[in-house]
């Protein structure tokens, strides 16, 4: 156990690079307390400062991921050694009073959700079947969101058992507090034979409120292997099948080791793409062994021949829970690829045709294959690959391949016609393309979407987004490094919105001061840009953003003075609820109040370097205030309580 002090500095220490963690004996522990780990990335073997990609991986980063046996060694995946307290997302080395710890800074593209994934393999020559584990989590509470630190195992690290007696929730309220929690479980039913490998994961999320997020640092991990009667083993006969939609009815088999009373539960992974239009099989759904009774039971899938032209489909089958004297074994999911039989021409349909969605925000149409015709909007925002608007007169949607371009370089106003099959990621409905075939250059685009809340509605479509009365909530949020980012407008109540900087546009390589040249609270800020959303999970009902495309959509304003640098001119505190101070270096003459919409209303005249404005009679809200001295001005922002 380490004492807490400044929550992270560093002290470099050499590193032991392993191959896979190995458990060699029952009853020992194997403790990892990342002694020599810098924040220097993974790499097979450690070593560096690295952490052994051999035994850990990270996952849900905007890098991408960590594989079991690669290399990661930039970006947020190797974010150096730091004192706490930063702003970029990604995996940093922190050392907690002289002992090194795993830390990571989520973000909303970084760990929300985010996965550390350490794999074990059993060397000990007999069987495990419970495993006592221990850690500690180190928190600084320094900003107004709770995050979660979960844990989960795995046999597969593909489907995971969450231990809900782990489960971790920072304060929402920051407090800039350093939390140090010890967390303790005996992992009991496991049925880890000599030479198996094993998954522990580490995981965390958004939880509740806004704005940026606690850091997390995760250390001194104790894993003591116990001996015991392996319990028999449940799974699947085969891990899957591919038939065509004319088969009929599809068997697959559940299988146990050997006979015992066991309730296995099965149902349709979230993965699926077939749904009940495509099968007539009721989940979820029980099946029983019994001591002494068969070693398998049949599943029969009875498949729907329809007529439509459409993708191929996979229902995803997995054992979700066990009761009795029994365990889950591998594999314990079936995948069924059910392939479409109906020839014929793809239609070309209306973009709301496709693009509609129920009470959870899920697209009612993934899975179908379409022509869509519409022009293009905004750049490509896809290295190596495509992801751009398509708008018709009916709606939009997101264009998005992977790794392929079929040859077409993104123009903003070609018209272009898609073929290709109807997804959602995170929310935002897509179609992944087979063929584009251009049509026209030059086309007009459509008159901006006036609108002052995003929603389903401005997903997908160009819009103009009034936050006149608003501001930057956070400038430092705009990094202006190349990067994608996000930043969050504030109106005068604390609502905010998102804009989304996207790293393959101008804006991404720009400073604040070139966006916003006269500060973060314009007297007009009008923004242009393309509605989109990012929503981890169902129901997807948030994450909405705004996404300019370059700077001209930007339609900034600022009171029309030459404006002196905040330096010269302090207003404080903000937010005020009964006196506003105007501290100068200057000599002031007199001051204006304006408010969002750009009214003057207060007039005051000032005689010092150091002046008392009362602002008692203002109603709450956000106003701008215009300060003259000779021959200059300064102009501000603050917001009334």
């Amino acid at each position: 156990m380490k004492n807490w002090y400044l929550f992270f500095a560093l002290l470099p220490v050499a590193y032991s690079a392993s191959a896979q963690l190995s458990i060699p004996t029952i009853g020992s522990p194997v403790t990892i307390d990342f002694s020599g780990y810098t924040g220097a990335g993974f790499q097979p073997g450690g070593g560096g400062g690295t952490l052994n990609s051999n035994e850990w991986v990270a996952r849900g980063f905007s890098d991408g991921e960590v594989t079991f046996g690669g290399t990661s060694t930039t970006g947020d995946f190797a974010r150096g050694s730091t004192m706490g307290l930063v702003t970029t997302g990604g995996i940093y080395g922190v050392d907690i009073a002289g002992n090194q710890g795993l830390m990571v800074q989520p973000t909303a593209d970084d760990f929300t959700p985010g996965y550390f994934v350490l794999k074990l393999q059993n060397n000990t020559g007999e069987a495990i079947s419970e495993i006592d584990l221990a850690y500690t989590i180190y928190v600084l509470n320094d900003q107004g969101r709770s995050n979660s630190f979960n844990f989960a195992y795995s046999y597969d690290d593909v489907t995971y058992t969450n231990v809900t007696d782990l489960d971790y929730v920072s304060p929402e309220a920051g407090d800039f507090t350093p939390y140090v929690t010890n967390q303790s479980f005996t992992l009991t039913g496991l049925s880890i034979n000599d030479g198996d490998v094993f998954y522990f994961e580490w995981w965390g999320d958004d939880v509740s409120g806004a704005g940026n997020r606690d850091e997390f640092a995760l250390d001194d991990i104790s894993i003591t292997p116990v001996g015991g009667v392996v319990l028999p083993v449940v799974s699947f006969l085969s891990p899957g099948e591919l038939v065509d939609e004319s088969v009929g009815t599809e068997t697959t088999e559940l299988i146990i080791s050997q006979t015992a009373d066991c309730d296995v539960t099965v149902n349709a992974s979230l993965a699926s793409t077939a749904d009940g239009s495509d099968y007539t099989l009721t989940l979820p759904a029980t099946y029983s062994f019994t001591d002494g009774g068969p070693l398998s039971i049949n599943i029969d899938i009875p498949i729907v021949d329809d007529a439509l032209i459409e993708a191929d489909e996979t229902l995803i089958l997995q054992i979700t829970g066990v009761s009795g004297t029994c365990v889950t074994g591998l594999p314990n999911q079936y995948s069924l690829i059910i392939q479409d039989n109906d020839p014929g021409v793809v239609p070309l349909v209306d973009i709301e045709d496709v693009t509609g969605i129920d009470a959870d925000g899920v697209c009612t149409h993934v899975g179908e294959v379409v022509q869509l015709e519409g022009v293009v909007y905004g750049i490509n925002l896809r290295t190596g690959g495509l992801q751009f608007t398509l708008i018709d007169p009916t709606d939009g949607i997101s264009v998005f391949s992977f790794t392929d371009t079929f040859g077409y370089t993104v123009a903003e106003g070609d018209k272009v016609k898609v073929t290709g099959t109807i997804t959602q990621f995170n929310g935002l409905t897509e179609i992944e393309p087979d063929t584009i075939e251009f049509v026209s250059a030059a086309n007009p685009l459509k008159t901006p979407t006036a609108t002052t809340a995003l929603g389903e509605p401005a997903e997908s479509d160009l819009i103009e987004f009034d936050f006149t009365g608003s501001h930057v909530h956070d400038p430092s949020q705009w990094l202006g490094d190349g990067s994608s980012f996000n930043v969050d407008i504030m109106d005068g109540v604390g609502n905010i919105t998102q804009i989304r900087i996207d790293d393959n546009t101008e804006l991404s390589t720009m400073a604040f001061s070139e966006v916003f040249p006269g500060g973060p609270a314009p007297l007009t800020f009008i923004v242009r840009g393309l509605g989109t959303q990012f929503d981890a999970s169902s129901p997807y009902t948030e994450g909405y953003q705004l996404m300019p495309r370059y700077l001209a959509d930007f339609n900034i304003e600022y009171l029309g003075v030459d404006q002196i640098t905040p330096a010269l001119c302090n207003i404080y505190p903000v937010p005020v609820s009964d006196v506003l101070h105007v501290d100068a270096k200057i000599l002031l003459d007199h001051a204006a109040i304006f408010d969002a919409a750009g009214n003057q209303v207060k007039a005051i005249a000032l005689h010092a370097l150091d002046n008392s404005i009362s602002v008692q009679d203002l109603p709450a809200g956000t106003y701008i205030i215009k300060v003259f001295g000779e021959d200059t001005a300064y102009a501000g922002h603050f917001i009334k309580l």
